[in-house]
């Protein structure tokens, strides 16, 4: 994860809490490189929308994605 202190998010911690009893992986540092996977619950089955397996919640469309 490239950290940067001037991330608006989490002053180049990395991770950020976002309630009083939960933290989160930065989606504004997170280099988004441990793979995706394939939102289908909640969302169907062919949606086309992946999610970054670090943690991060970032989603992203399948096709924008360079396998």
């Amino acid at each position: 994860m490239a950290l940067d202190t001037n991330c608006p998010k989490c002053r180049g911690n990395g991770s950020y809490s976002y309630n009083e009893n939960h933290d989160k992986l930065c989606e504004l540092c997170c280099d988004h490189d441990g793979g995706w996977w394939e939102l289908k619950e909640h969302y169907g089955i062919n949606n086309g929308k992946m999610c970054c397996l670090k943690g991060c919640g970032f989603v992203r469309d399948k096709d924008s994605i360079d396998v």
